[in-house]
């Protein structure tokens, strides 16, 4: 019975707490109708729309994207990285397997490194369907 009543006035003092809260909102919404509105947000009736990127995926190039723990290109860099040496896709699809317990398709594993290779962002092409890391490769 008294943790009834505790819970009874708890439900009270919130419902007094919102109800302030609430006045409080209201009487800055109040403020904020009053004033003009200021900013990039408003224009003049006759100016023209701000510019959109045409482009779906404008943001690409200005932030690395954030590598994802269980895509095939991580893990072929992992294998990479443990063999220390470029690997033919085959082998590199073979040691990925073992290791991860899945094979990713050959097709969209060589798909995603000659992605990577073309925007060199941590892979090379040492030869055809071979592999290799930035980091480890050799100046020759």
């Amino acid at each position: 019975m008294a943790k009834a009543n505790d819970l009874v006035a708890l439900i009270k003092e919130r419902q007094a707490q919102i109800a302030k809260l609430q006045a409080e909102l209201d009487e800055a919404k109040a403020l904020l109708g009053a004033q003009p509105k200021l900013g990039p947000l408003t224009r003049d009736a006759g100016s023209a729309p701000p510019e959109r990127p045409t482009h779906r995926h404008h943001r690409r190039g200005r932030r690395p994207r954030r590598q994802r723990r269980n895509s095939s290109t991580t893990r072929a860099e992992q294998v990479l990285r443990e063999h220390g040496a470029p690997l033919h896709i085959d082998v590199m699809l073979q040691k990925i397997e073992e290791r991860f317990h899945q094979r990713p398709l050959k097709t969209t594993l060589i798909g995603n490194l000659s992605r990577k290779v073309k925007a060199g962002d941590r892979f090379y092409r040492a030869a055809p369907n071979t592999f290799g890391l930035l980091e480890l490769r050799k100046e020759k």
